[in-house]
């Protein structure tokens, strides 16, 4: 096996305080109606640290004990990225706190070039000794701060680092560690408090799909921390903006696997797939693979598209592992078998991703409900692009009009013969709540075509000295039609769908206040959000909002619930953070032997029994923890007043705040 390929989360830890308040006694004692927490945010109980307890205690337990559950040694850790928004000094990092850790080791080389002793062998345990000691020192790894988005942002750079010429075979770590307090007021209710760790590395059990990761970034002040101990949040202006970020993650993600299916097969013998390392694990570029499947086989070792790619069932068993036999065959077949120009060939159009691809969903969770309301939300998009006119073929392919349409015609079929009741509902649904947009297939204008009724500007007709050299391509290779390359069919396309999706987003604006359409969203996608999301929600609904690491305890909660059941699953993942960066990316579930098969990492996550040994505080008990916190914020010589016996075993704690404000910390034995 390829040391570079299945690169991914190894290991997963989550960790989170020993009390918590119950959100149907915070109702009673704050005087609000019942069911305003436990119905309205969709909270049980909320997480909160007392004085002896911070983000940097929590990170430094979760490390340690991710550490010491999978027997790492403390040398074997190359990268170590930290997620926060809730750092307690404005310099000092968290991550130089979690260098303690890895002292007795003496490994202060968290991040190394590679060394010429070491050939990145598969199996990180055969990192040596003579490579530790002949690595050096190269650019580190620290904290990333963006609200809730540094724990992401920490991922990406793990694996970015293992893919790269700078990793020296050692293991990365992301460490998410926050805290989530708010005024009293409307918004304390949905704090919480939290850290998770992940341990990454090729051979993982849960891969990050390389080339389907989306971004949105933009300047808001929806929520942020200028000065004091809580956060400034604009609550209306946050949910539109995470709304907004969700919708846009997600058409983009979907406009990448479209530009990329459409390309990848239109050009099967090209050895450079766009927007596809030659390592990737999801798409070989040299090879036409399809797969009428949304599950991957685990145990293949030949990579498989995410989303089925043909309409006909009849045609989805095509696998070319092979370069050189899947171009011979496509040549002998004739044009068709490269172009999609013929009805036979209609994979050669853009198909739709959709969340029927998916097995499971994580969001990032302020609240419950705003999860529900997110997969909601995806489910009209969904529908949405179901209604909409086929999609543009690959760029560059010369199909007649009558062969466009007969591959119009086909996919126009298959997404009703997926959801042969579902746009029915939602069409029903959309009439009764938002009737300017309940057009058919058949009377909406293709966005394309509302921009430009003619596509020479993009390059779609080609001019008389590119007609004569595509003859003379022709006459001297008469099975095959000339393409351009890849990267400028991608670009093609990318900008048609950029014009479908300007519409979409235009329609979608429209109806995102529109409450009696939400509500039949929620309804008509009650059964899915069961099925896809609810596994992953456990610990958002017991713990609240615990910023950076929410995420990754909803991917802990998922393995709790699903442990060796996510083998072969695709995981569609959505990370938000305010001010605001979000992020959208899809992981694979693998069988794989050993400590970080998927069974053993449920066993060792073991969320609903450490839930269950939490003790219970009462309102009254959180309300002088906040106030406590008020009196402490930047104090100096300070003695925690909570007492490191509460505390389960093998936690960390704050020992002493010195009169130069310096931070000491201890374990519990």
């Amino acid at each position: 096996m390829d040391a570079l390929s299945n690169i991914g989360i190894l290991a997963v830890e989550p960790y989170f305080p020993s009390q918590f308040v119950d959100q149907a006694e915070l109702e009673k004692h704050d005087n609000v109606p019942a069911g305003k927490y436990t119905v309205g945010l969709g909270q049980t109980s909320m997480a909160f640290f007392k004085d002896q307890e911070n983000v940097v205690s929590a990170a430094m337990t979760v490390t340690q004990n991710l550490m010491d559950k999978y027997q790492i040694d403390p040398r074997s850790i190359g990268r170590l990225e930290v997620g926060t928004e809730s750092s307690i000094d404005r310099s000092k990092s968290i991550k130089t706190f979690l260098m303690a850790l890895f002292a007795d080791s003496g490994n202060t080389d968290i991040e190394a070039k590679p060394c010429s002793a070491y050939n990145r062998l598969p199996h990180l345990h055969l990192w040596t000794q003579e490579c530790y000691e002949r690595s050096t020192h190269t650019e580190p790894g620290v904290d990333n701060v963006n609200a809730c988005y540094g724990g992401t942002a920490g991922l990406y750079n793990a694996i970015n680092w293992i893919e790269s010429r700078a990793w020296d075979g050692r293991y990365a770590m992301v460490v998410a560690s926050d805290e989530a307090v708010y005024a009293e007021g409307p918004a304390r209710p949905s704090g919480g408090a939290g850290a998770v760790a992940f341990l990454v590395g090729p051979n993982a059990p849960l891969v990050l799909e390389r080339g389907l990761t989306s971004c949105h970034m933009e300047h808001m002040y929806d929520f942020y921390k200028p000065a004091g101990v809580y956060p400034k949040v604009d609550g209306p202006l946050s949910l539109k903006c995470y709304m907004r970020a969700l919708e846009t993650c997600y058409i983009r993600l979907c406009r990448k696997a479209e530009v990329r299916t459409a390309v990848n097969i239109a050009n099967p013998r090209h050895p450079h797939a766009p927007h596809a390392p030659t390592h990737s694990p999801l798409v070989q570029p040299t090879a036409l693979v399809v797969n009428s499947q949304p599950k991957c086989d685990p145990n293949s070792s030949t990579p498989d598209l995410i989303f089925p790619l043909s309409p006909d069932p009849s045609q989805a068993q095509i696998s070319h592992t092979d370069s050189e036999p899947a171009a011979a065959s496509a040549a002998a077949a004739g044009p068709a078998s490269l172009t999609g120009s013929a009805p036979a060939a209609a994979p050669n159009a853009a198909q739709n991703l959709e969340l029927s691809d998916f097995d499971y969903c994580c969001f990032h969770s302020p609240f419950h409900k705003l999860v529900r309301k997110a997969f909601a939300r995806l489910c009209h998009i969904d529908k949405l692009r179901q209604q909409r006119p086929p999609g543009p073929q690959a760029a560059g392919s010369s199909a007649s009009s009558n062969a466009s349409e007969t591959t119009g015609t086909a996919q126009a079929e298959t997404r009703q013969e997926r959801h042969p009741q579902g746009a029915q509902a939602h069409q029903d649904a959309l009439q009764a709540a938002h009737p300017q947009h309940t057009q058919s297939p058949s009377q909406l204008q293709h966005p394309c075509e509302q921009h430009s009724p003619s596509m020479s500007h993009l390059g779609m007709h080609s001019s008389p000295d590119q007609l004569h050299e595509k003859q003379r391509h022709q006459q001297q290779a008469p099975g095959l039609q000339q393409q351009p390359p890849p990267g400028e069919q991608a670009q093609r396309l990318h900008q048609l769908l950029e014009a479908e999706a300007a519409e979409l987003h235009k329609q979608l604006a429209d109806t995102l206040s529109n409450r009696a359409l939400e509500k039949a969203m929620a309804d008509e996608s009650a059964a899915q959000f069961e099925a896809k999301v609810k596994p992953g929600c456990l610990a958002g609904q017991a713990l609240g909002n615990m910023y950076s690491a929410s995420l990754g305890m909803a991917l802990a909660s998922l393995i709790e619930a699903k442990g060796a059941g996510l083998e072969g699953s695709k995981i569609l993942v959505f990370s938000y953070g305010s001010g605001l960066a979000a992020g959208m990316f899809v992981l694979k579930g693998r069988a794989v032997p050993g400590a970080f098969a998927l069974h053993h990492l449920q066993s060792k996550v073991d969320l609903q029994d450490r839930l269950q040994q939490r003790t219970k505080s009462s309102p009254e008990e959180f309300a002088e923890t906040m106030h406590v916190l008020e009196q402490r914020f930047h104090a100096a010589e300070y003695h925690p007043v909570s007492s490191a016996a509460t505390l389960h075993p093998h936690t960390y704690y704050l020992k002493h705040i010195d009169h130069a404000y310096r931070s000491s910390y201890s374990r519990v034995d």
